[in-house]
C-alpha cells in the first residue's frame, strides 16, 4: 500500500474514532446534567409547584406569549392570565403568573423590572437551565430574597427533554421556548380551557419589536409534543388558539375581528 494511502486510511480511522468518542462524551454530559436536573427538581419543585396542583379547575387560563399577534388580542374576562418573558410589559391585562427563563431575551434592567411587576399580586417563576447554558441562566440576585419561585429546565435538544405529568418533582421542558414550561405548569393547574395568545410560531418577530425578523418555526416540534402530552394526560382540557399562524389547524382556532371572536377567518 502506498504510504500516502496508508496515511489517509489511518487519518480517517482516527477521525471516525474521535467523532464517536465526542458523541459518547456529549451523551454522557447530557445524561449527567439531566440526572442533576432531576435531583434538583426533586428538591426545589415541591415548594415551587405542589400547591398549584388542580388550582384552576373549571377556570379558563390564557397563555400570553410574545409574538406579534399579541397586539391583536381582545382580552377575555374572568380568566387566569399566565405570561412569559416580555409579556409583563403588555398593558391590556394584569398577569396572575409570570415565567421568566432566558437571560439573553431580557436585559438586566428588564429582569429587575420583572421582579417589581405587580408585587404580591403576580406569582413569578424563574427558570434555571443547566450550567452548559450558563449565559442563559437568570442571575441569582434577581430572584433571591424576593417573592419569587425558581424551577429547573431540561436543556433543549437532549434525549431527556419532555413534558412531565408531575412537575412537583421533575424538570420543565424547553424545546427552545419558555412557552412550553409555562404550558406544562398550566396543565398542572388543570383548567377547563387554555387560550393560546401570541404563540405565533412563525416569522415576523415580536410584539414589542417590529424589526425582529426571527423565524420561530422551529418551535413546531415542541408544540407537536405538547399536543401529544395534553391529549393523553389532559383530554378534558380544551385548547384554543387565538389568531394562529404557525399553529393554525393544530388546536381549535378562533380569530379576532371588530372587537369579537369568530371561529374562522
Amino acid at each position: 500500500i502506498p504510504f500516502r494511502s496508508l496515511r489517509n486510511a489511518i487519518r480517517n480511522i482516527y477521525y471516525e474514532h474521535k467523532n464517536s468518542f465526542n458523541q459518547i462524551q456529549n451523551i454522557s454530559i447530557d445524561f449527567h446534567n439531566s440526572v442533576r436536573n432531576m435531583i434538583l427538581s426533586n428538591n426545589i419543585h415541591p415548594k415551587s409547584f405542589s400547591k398549584y396542583l388542580n388550582i384552576n379547575l373549571n377556570k379558563d387560563v390564557v397563555l400570553l406569549a410574545t409574538g406579534p399577534t399579541l397586539n391583536d388580542y381582545i382580552p377575555i374576562k374572568n380568566c387566569v392570565n399566565v405570561g412569559v418573558n416580555h409579556a409583563f410589559k403588555y398593558n391590556k391585562v394584569d398577569l396572575d403568573y409570570l415565567f421568566i427563563q432566558d437571560n439573553q431575551s431580557l436585559t438586566y434592567k428588564e429582569l429587575k423590572a420583572s421582579c417589581k411587576y405587580r408585587i404580591s399580586k403576580c406569582i413569578k417563576f424563574y427558570g434555571i437551565i443547566s450550567d452548559r447554558e450558563i449565559e442563559r441562566t437568570i442571575p441569582k440576585n434577581i430572584y433571591e430574597n424576593k417573592d419569587c419561585n425558581i424551577y429547573m429546565v431540561e436543556r433543549a435538544g437532549t434525549p431527556f427533554e419532555t413534558f412531565n405529568y408531575d412537575i412537583s418533582i421533575l424538570p420543565l421542558p424547553s424545546f427552545g421556548s419558555i412557552v412550553f414550561a409555562a404550558l406544562n405548569f398550566i396543565a398542572w393547574t388543570h383548567p377547563k380551557r387554555i387560550f393560546l395568545v401570541g404563540c405565533d410560531c412563525s416569522a415576523g418577530g415580536h410584539f414589542v419589536d417590529n424589526k425582529d425578523t426571527s423565524h420561530y418555526g422551529y418551535m413546531l416540534h415542541g408544540w407537536n409534543q405538547a399536543k401529544l402530552f395534553l391529549s393523553y394526560h389532559y383530554p378534558d382540557i380544551e385548547i384554543i388558539s387565538i389568531n394562529p399562524i404557525g399553529l393554525k389547524g393544530m388546536f381549535k382556532d378562533i380569530y379576532s375581528r371588530e372587537g369579537k371572536y369568530f371561529d374562522n377567518d
